[in-house]
């Protein structure tokens, strides 16, 4: 029975650690994090002592775990769902009230950027009009330089993309024969 018990917890551990994320320093690296989060907590206000814990530790779970942390999140979620429907069904819709929250501060990011944009550009319109400088000519040629050395990066990368791709079968060659040297060592 116990062998039967213990097979199963392996399993699921098994399902949840993701084999691509290496465990060990990615587990070091989450225990340092939450450590440090507790460190930094310690004079602080109750409240901040007991949250920055655990949000420490679970932000860099995300971090450095992702994938193992997706499982993770995934397999509570299943459980829950499975032992408090209740519980579950309020977490769903918190969670649904947490993404409208967040995308109305996303809007309202978006209205404050284009807003900030607005009185920058009106901004460097009145310094014109008051000094005479040109400022808007010294902005595109910025933008203008910033397209062309962009394109000029994407012409090399595409140059250098066709000489790999010139040399690729002489470099098999080379593998293969050294491999066949290899072979008569």
């Amino acid at each position: 029975m116990f062998f039967i018990s213990s097979t199963f917890y392996l399993d699921r551990i098994r399902s949840i650690v993701s084999p691509e994320e290496p465990l060990t320093p990615g587990l070091l690296y989450v225990g340092v994090a939450t450590l440090t989060g507790s460190i930094l907590a310690r004079n602080r206000m109750f409240v901040t002592r007991l949250i920055l814990p655990p949000v420490s530790f679970v932000a860099s779970a995300k971090y450095f775990l992702p994938r193992t942390s997706h499982n993770l999140s995934d397999y509570l979620g299943s459980v829950e769902d499975t032992l408090f429907p209740d519980f579950a069904e309020k977490h769903d819709i918190a969670k649904a009230h947490s993404s409208m929250t967040w995308e109305r501060i996303r809007d309202g990011t978006k209205d404050a950027r284009a807003r900030v944009n607005h009185s920058a550009v009106s901004t460097v319109e009145k310094i014109q009009e008051t000094t005479g400088l040109k400022l808007q000519e010294i902005f595109e040629r910025a933008e203008d330089t910033n397209r062309r050395v962009k394109a000029s990066v994407a012409e090399v990368e595409q140059l250098a993309e066709q000489a790999i791709e010139e040399v690729k079968p002489e470099v098999e060659e080379v593998k293969h024969v050294e491999g066949k040297v290899e072979k008569q060592d």
